[in-house]
């Protein structure tokens, strides 16, 4: 009986009907705009952590890996703070340390990696060069690459990227932990 009067208690505590402030960010696994609301493509900045979590919640109700799931695979590994920073736009280092930080057979990945980081670097040189930056979005303070590189790299590697069957689920919750320093990955 007692348990029975505790359980009720809990039932009784929880909120119902509860008003929705369409101005509040979403935060963890709580990524549906809720009924009413429209947040803008400004909302979409995921910091690491967001988007690998919803990269998760995709795959376990799926059981599939959809595109979006491969575009948070590209930034996992491709937009840490720790791997782009103090870099000064070298490629090579680049590569060496996606490499190193990958948890999954990156052989499949190695030639659209590079091909992307040519590619993509190949036009941050000439924008830098030219242009100055101007033409790049703002810098995070943790991150001296332009955020216009991650979304270069990312769209590449989605576009062209290896059509694998997904990496381990373990992939990106794995990577979590090194995206600490950053509010944003792009």
């Amino acid at each position: 009986m007692k348990f029975l009067l505790i359980c009720i208690a809990l039932v009784a505590a929880v909120p119902f009907g509860e008003a929705v402030d369409c101005n509040d960010r979403p935060k963890g696994l709580e990524y549906m705009e809720p009924e009413g609301c429209w947040w803008g493509p400004e909302v979409y900045d995921y910091d690491a952590q967001f988007e690998c979590e919803n990269y998760m919640l995709m795959k376990r109700s799926t059981g599939a890996y959809t595109p979006e799931g491969r575009l948070c695979v590209t930034n996992c590994v491709l937009t840490d703070g720790e791997i782009l920073k103090d870099m000064k736009l070298d490629r090579q280092k680049f590569l060496q340390q996606v490499k190193k930080r990958t948890h999954i057979d990156f052989k499949p990945w190695e030639t659209p990696v590079q091909n992307a980081i040519n590619k993509c670097f190949d036009f941050a040189d000439k924008k830098l060069a030219t242009l100055n930056g101007s033409d790049f979005d703002e810098v995070e303070k943790c991150n001296p690459v332009p955020k216009s590189l991650y979304n270069c790299i990312s769209i590449e590697l989605l576009v062209n990227g290896p059509r694998l069957n997904g990496p381990p689920d373990m992939f990106c919750s794995d990577l979590i932990e090194f995206y600490k320093t950053c509010d944003y990955v792009f």
